[in-house]
Formats: structure tokens, C-alpha cells, sequence
């Protein structure tokens, strides 16, 4: 199935500014940006090249990449309640949580910085809440010069070494040239440091409490900034991918709305393929002139009339499922009410931790296994790749998450978005929830909810820690992957607790509240 591109989606928020004065302007439903993944969709690193087959070698080294990110913090008591904040390596507390840029596999979008405009490329990141930049002598990455804006300031203080404060000003997009002036930390190793020769780069840190911070209380976080500035609302952002590789990131406000009319627009199309019809009827765009959304009748040549996004009754626009953010004080972490599998619920009250940066679905060891021995055939890879399990690819499950009382069904679709591989999917196991055939000729494909062993500590008594879904003893021998999962609760917290990746988010928007704390659900 072939979606309208973020860009036209982008087209129909357009906001009105009648003055660039922030005292007579009217402030934009919310800002808008197109969001791509870096080295395209995920699951084109088959093995040899065919995305058809799975690369078990690649998806054990992403999913120990995974839960790397996860063990960059730790829980510490404020006051009455738990909160995470950034590790630290004795009495100093380093800069892990700035991100790593440019790294392959990153969603990011694209902001345009300075008088003189340079348009750069800024790492999602849901895990910290810094917005910050490096630049380095090295000629790969997104790269920010300072040098090439005059309204570019440096302030003398340094927060870590070789980052200081800068500030600059940054066009916001679709408006009438309107800029507002934001502060970040930004980075230059010395040039007799290696690390000059890492891609230059630049990090949008969206994590739920600035507890995470490096910055605190130097720096506000980017939505803070925003609102100071006068040029966004509400405390928000939301996340919508259309496909694997694209998709719209919404700050101030949601696109909800526009996201679905296209995508409905798309599925009419490929609906009315074959038809034969007595009036050709001419695609509408959606027009950024005028707010228009248009909807079609399923009856070909009938057009229902057009409608402005300003008429539409409010609970339309605010047609969300909320569901409060619980747990240590942080992560986007709620409660998963339940799972369901093929239309059975078969575990209630999992905690889920949501990060676009995760490829996979990741689940804890029990909740892994319990979810499969739902699935008719499935199995469990054998070691060294014992934290993926296999299905049937004939026989997909229909997996459905339940959120604030309604069923959101996951990983449906298929992983690509061609209208030509037929409405049903094209080659077999070619369905979203399917990281490939486990090899060539095989009939089992492997499954995206995987298991993961992060938050396993060292165990009481200091014999041994699991790594990767196996148990590594510290005298370097192997034992059975089987042998229990005892165990003392990491510092972070991520054991037994679910983590809502990339994946998740195809077919379900996602809207986070930061004055709130909470997190909404919408099909579509």
C-alpha cells in the first residue's frame, strides 16, 4: 500500500501567521516535521542482502545495542518518589546521556538553524531530554558551523568539558519566517582527541522528566524553550510512522487527523483497483490554503463535500485514549492492561517502557514465552540466539495491546508498502510482525517481540549475570540458557518490563503529554 509522503502531510498543517510579531500572531496548531529513519526501514538487513531471510547475526547485535541504552541510567530516591537520572562514573557525571549521533537505524528529523539558514539533521531520542549539538572536524554526519550565523552567541559557561552554551535561532517550519531563539549545549572535542573524528552530529532529547537531564538547570528542555518563545501552546508532541522508514513528528499539537484522511485516501485507492469505472475521478491533494480535508464516499465518483480542519467538532481532533504515566520518574512507562493474541487477552498488567530507538518489540523472559506458546507452532531458536523465537509464517498471530480500556492492534500489515503485492500481502511472511524467514527454505519466520535480558543484575551471591537471554558465569563457562533467572533488580529498572519499540508505533499514533503525564492512542 502506497501512503501520501510526509511532506504533503506536512502541506495541509500550514500554519496562518499573519504578523511576526508574537503579540498579533496566531499561534500554529503545533509544529510539524517529517521524520525518516536513517539507512531506510529496519527490516531491509536481511541476510546476504534479501530482506526476505533474517539476519539472526544483525538482530543479535541490535538487540544488544538495544538494551545498552537502557543501562545508561539508574534509580535514586527524590523526596516520596523513585526517579532516573544519568549514571555516573565515580564523582563525575559524563555526557552518555547527549546521545550517540548519526549512529545507523535513528529516526531524526530535519530543522533549519541560524540567519543564514543550515539545515541539520537532529537524533530522536525518548530516552533523555537534552536538545544538543556536536560538531566535529570529521566531514560525515549533520554538521552544524556556527561560524556561518550571525546571530549565533556563545556564553562562557561549560557545562561538561569542551561543551559550552550556545544559542541561536531556529526557523519553524511552515510559517511565514517565523524563528525562535533556543539555547544547547554544544560540543567540540579537541582536535588531539579521537572523538574529532566521529560524524558530526545533533541530538532532540523528548524523554517524560527532566530528571534525565544533563542540563538542569542550565538548559529548559526544547518544548519548554517553544512555549517560552511564543510559539507553541501545549506541553505535547506526538509520533505517527507511515511506513518503515517515514513518518510525522508533531510538537505543540498531533496530526492525527490529516495522517488518517491519507491514509484512508491511500486504501480507497487501492480498493477501487479493478473497478471499472464510468466517471474517472481526479486525486484531490490535500490544499495547505485552506486547512482542507477531503474524504470520499466508498461509492466511485461520489465525493463528500470538503470540510476545514477548523470545523471539526473538538472530541474529533482530541480523539485520543489517555493512559497515565506510572513507574520510576523518567521514561514514557505505563501499564500495559493487556495482551492479546488472535482476539484471546493472555497476560494482564505488563509495565511497558515506549522508545521509537528500539527496533523490536522486547519483552522479559516469562512474558516472551508465554506470548509464543500462544502462537500454534511457534518455537525457540536454539543458543547463540535463544532470545528470538519463530512462528509459522502461514500462521501471523493478530496481536491487539490494550491501553486505557481499548484493544490497539500491533504489527499489523506487512512490512512493505507496495500495492502490488496484493491486498493479502505479497510473499509469504511478509507480514509486519515477521523479521524474516529464520533461513532459506524454511517455513518459520522470526517473530518481532523478542526477548531480552536487560535488567538482569548480578545474581545473589555474585555467581553470574544474563546477557543477551543467556547466562554467562563469570569463570567464563556457559550454563543451560534454562537455569532460572534469579537474579538482583538492576539499577534502571527495565526487568520485567516491556518495551513498546519501533514496530508498535506502525498503525498506532502516539500522543505524549508532558503537563499531564500521560500517554494517548489512536488507530489509524
Amino acid at each position: 500500500m502506497r501512503f501520501f509522503s510526509p511532506a504533503t502531510i506536512l502541506l495541509a498543517f500550514s500554519a496562518t501567521i499573519t504578523s511576526s510579531s508574537t503579540a498579533t500572531r496566531q499561534l500554529p496548531p503545533g509544529i510539524h516535521f517529517t521524520l525518516s529513519r536513517r539507512g531506510g526501514p529496519f527490516y531491509d538487513n536481511g541476510a546476504d542482502g534479501n530482506p526476505d531471510f533474517a539476519n539472526l547475526t544483525f538482530l543479535a547485535q541490535q538487540l544488544e545495542i538495544a538494551e545498552a541504552r537502557f543501562d545508561q541510567t539508574r534509580r535514586v530516591i527524590r523526596g516520596n518518589r523513585v526517579v532516573r537520572v544519568p549514571k555516573q562514573e565515580g564523582r563525575h557525571v559524563d555526557d552518555r546521556l547527549l546521545g550517540e549521533v548519526g549512529r545507523e537505524g535513528s529516526w531524526f528529523v530535519k530543522m533549519k538553524m541560524g540567519n543564514v539558514q543550515q539545515e541539520v539533521e537532529f537524533d530522536i531520542d525518548m530516552l533523555a531530554s537534552d536538545i544538543s549539538i556536536r560538531t566535529t572536524t570529521s566531514d560525515k554526519g549533520s554538521r552544524f558551523d556556527e561560524i556561518w550565523s550571525e546571530s549565533y552567541t556563545k556564553s562562557r559557561d561549560v557545562i561538561f568539558p569542551h561543551c559550552f552554551t550556545g544559542s541561536d535561532s531556529l526557523s519553524v517550519p511552515n510559517s511565514n519566517d517565523v524563528r525562535a531563539r533556543i539555547s544547547f549545549p554544544h560540543c567540540r572535542p579537541p582536535h588531539v582527541s579521537l572523538d574529532t573524528l566521529l560524524p558530526s552530529g545533533n541530538t532532540l532529547g523528548l524523554a517524560a522528566s527532566e530528571s534525565l537531564s544533563q542540563m538542569q538547570p542550565h538548559l529548559p528542555r526544547l518544548l519548554r524553550q517553544l512555549i517560552g518563545a511564543e510559539v507553541i501552546e501545549k506541553d505535547q508532541f506526538s509520533i505517527m510512522l507511515l511506513n518503515g522508514h517515514e513518518g510525522v513528528l508533531s510538537i505543540g499539537g498531533t496530526a492525527a487527523n490529516v495522517v488518517r484522511a491519507a491514509v484512508k485516501e491511500a486504501e480507497d485507492k487501492l480498493k477501487r483497483l479493478g473497478e471499472v469505472e464510468s466517471k474517472p475521478v481526479e486525486s484531490e491533494e490535500l490544499v495547505p490554503s485552506n486547512f482542507t480535508i477531503v474524504k470520499r464516499d466508498r461509492i466511485v465518483g461520489k465525493q463528500l463535500p470538503k470540510k476545514r480542519v477548523n470545523d471539526i467538532p473538538k472530541h474529533d481532533l482530541d480523539g485520543w485514549k489517555w493512559s497515565t504515566v506510572e513507574g520510576a520518574a523518567g521514561w514514557w512507562q505505563l501499564l500495559l492492561r493487556g495482551v492479546w493474541i488472535n482476539g484471546v487477552k493472555v497476560m494482564r498488567n505488563q509495565p511497558a517502557v515506549i522508545d521509537l530507538s528500539t527496533p523490536f518489540i522486547l519483552a522479559p523472559p516469562t512474558a516472551t514465552r508465554t506470548f509464543y506458546a500462544s502462537i500454534p507452532g511457534s518455537i525457540r531458536l536454539p543458543a547463540p540466539h535463544a532470545s528470538f523465537h519463530a512462528f509459522p509464517c502461514l500462521n501471523a498471530p493478530s496481536v491487539g495491546f490494550e491501553f486505557a480500556g481499548d484493544i490497539f492492534p500491533v504489527l499489523k500489515g506487512r512490512r512493505t508498502d507496495n500495492a502490488e503485492d496484493g491486498e493479502n500481502g505479497g510473499r509469504t511472511g511478509d507480514v509486519l510482525f515477521s523479521l524474516g524467514r529464520v533461513g532459506r527454505g524454511s517455513g518459520y519466520c522470526v517473530g518481532a517481540v523478542v526477548e531480552t535480558g536487560g535488567g538482569v543484575g548480578v545474581e545473589v551471591g555474585g555467581h553470574g549475570r544474563r546477557k543477551g537471554g543467556q547466562r554467562v558465569m563469570k569463570g567464563g563457562e556457559d550454563e543451560d540458557d534454562d537455569a532460572g533467572e534469579e537474579g538482583m533488580l538492576a539499577e534502571h529498572g527495565i526487568r520485567d518490563t516491556w518495551v513498546l519499540g519501533e514496530l508498535g508505533f506502525r498503525g498506532l499514533g502516539m500522543a505524549f503529554d508532558y503537563e499531564l503525564m500521560r500517554v494517548g492512542f489512536q488507530s489509524y
